[in-house]
């Protein structure tokens, strides 16, 4: 019997050592009882949902579990309608985590605002510094945009010698103090995410005495002086992808043809690849960042150029084989010959590409999984009925159900070639085209030589209007 009661007081001291060794992150606010709570982690610009959790009190809370990284964290409320008219993101509350437990208090229509901490020593930190920095960056904006015009109207007698004497005093020791802050704050924090976190938003000062040109010029020298590229835990932030872009906005000059501004985005380019060299795993995250962003922009070239510049090194992990194909995509530019391959039809015949002789051929992947596929297949469908030119599409499913691609077949009556290759990304006709997204299309002439990679229906609709249909 004192056995028993021995080993039951065991059991239960190591199970609560146990449950007391689990972290947790807990939010008090209030009006949100019903609502949906999502949990994710930050990944530059990409949110990645990890937890849900539907509010039944003005208290919820998420356990943390083993593979939450250190980093920055979102909570996002899920249709969630602010009464206040505000410029925060109110809809959602971006965090840190780093191993210990997070209490916070806050109100999801104003929350940098209105958010205390209530236990987290990273969070006090960073949310005192960033309510400051709220602050801070609308006085700046407001002065430089001052100095900005009065540098150029040189006739507006409001701004007199010394109004601009005093505006520029301001501007200059607003920058100051604020360097002078993250300075003190980064440097008593060194061992802390959160100090190394606030550390990157430090920026070179800017004399408002020198025009905007020599300011800019500062800038694009000094931007990343403060930003370690060696520190892989910025990747789960939005610190990296906001200093590109931010950086980039630097080469962006009003009036240029696109070409040019191409070519200036180039320098930028060039800037932040050699930066983000020091580390395989940012220098991935980060070009992945640009290739996607180019593309969005559709600055074809511009990921044509990274791709040349870059090679994805063999230790990188995560997005490796998706940033390699988006890379060798780009490559796969006009004139080159389209791999041939033989795939069969939904009657289970050989399809062979060298075998179709129209003067045209349009090779579409696509998935019955993908929403985009299913918006664009029947304008297309339209299209094929009422052309006038000699084109044959060949689309290619790369469905892993083949029986979800036979019944989209049977009702929707697709009037072209349709082959499946059924190993998703993986097929061999997939990996050859390098393809990473859907849909996919590749317009190749009757040589299967490349003529387009238009992006989407239009761009298609655009690219044929310039063919021979003759």
């Amino acid at each position: 019997m004192r056995l028993k009661i021995i080993i039951f007081f065991l059991y239960e001291f190591l199970h609560f050592s146990v449950f007391a060794q689990e972290n947790y992150i807990s939010f008090k606010a209030e009006n949100l009882y019903g609502k949906k709570l999502i949990l994710g982690l930050v990944n530059g610009d990409v949110f990645k949902p990890l937890d849900s959790f539907l509010v039944t009190d003005d208290t919820f809370s998420f356990k943390v579990k083993p593979h939450y990284k250190v980093g920055m964290y979102r909570v996002v409320v899920d249709n969630y309608v602010s009464v206040n008219n505000t410029d925060e993101p109110f809809q959602q509350l971006d965090f840190i985590y780093n191993g210990e437990n997070v209490v916070i208090e806050t109100n999801f229509n104003s929350p940098i605002k209105n958010t205390k901490v209530i236990e987290s020593n990273e969070n006090e930190l960073w949310f005192s510094f960033i309510k400051d920095e709220y602050i801070y960056q609308k006085n700046i904006k407001e002065f430089k945009l001052q100095i900005d015009y009065f540098q150029t109207k040189i006739n507006d007698k409001y701004y007199t010698d010394e109004k601009k004497r005093v505006i520029i005093a301001r501007y200059n020791q607003l920058q100051q103090n604020r360097i002078a802050k993250i300075e003190a704050i980064s440097n008593a924090n060194s061992s802390t995410f959160a100090g190394n976190l606030i550390n990157c938003y430090r920026e070179p000062f800017l004399d408002g005495n020198l025009n905007e040109e020599e300011r800019r010029q500062i800038q694009l020298t000094h931007y990343f002086d403060w930003i370690d590229f060696s520190n892989e835990q910025l990747i789960n932030t939005n610190i990296l992808t906001q200093k590109v872009f931010d950086y980039l906005l630097l080469y962006v000059k009003r009036g240029l043809p696109k070409n040019q501004q191409e070519f200036e985005f180039k320098k930028g380019i060039d800037v932040i690849l050699e930066k983000s060299s020091v580390n395989d795993n940012v220098s991935a995250f980060v070009v992945d960042y640009l290739m996607r962003g180019f593309e969005s922009l559709k600055f074809y070239s511009l990921q044509a150029y990274i791709a040349d510049l870059y090679k994805v090194p063999d230790r990188c992990t995560d997005d490796k084989s998706t940033l390699q194909r988006r890379l060798a995509y780009q490559k796969m530019t006009k004139e080159l010959t389209a791999p041939s391959f033989v795939l069969k039809d939904e009657k289970g015949m050989l399809v062979n590409l060298n075998a179709i002789s129209n003067h045209y051929k349009l090779i579409l992947f696509w998935a019955t999984w993908c929403p985009y596929c299913k918006e664009m297949i029947p304008q297309l469908k339209r299209w094929y009925y009422s052309k006038t030119i000699d084109l044959e599409v060949i689309s290619i499913a790369i469905d892993e159900n083949t029986d979800d691609w036979n019944i989209f077949l049977q009702k929707n009556n697709l009037p072209w070639v349709n082959c499946i290759e059924p190993q998703k990304w993986d097929g061999e006709v997939a990996t050859s085209y390098n393809i990473y997204a859907t849909p996919s299309m590749f317009l190749l002439d009757n040589d299967n030589k490349i003529i387009a990679k238009p992006i989407d229906f239009d761009e298609f609709i655009n690219v044929i209007a310039g063919l021979d249909t003759n």
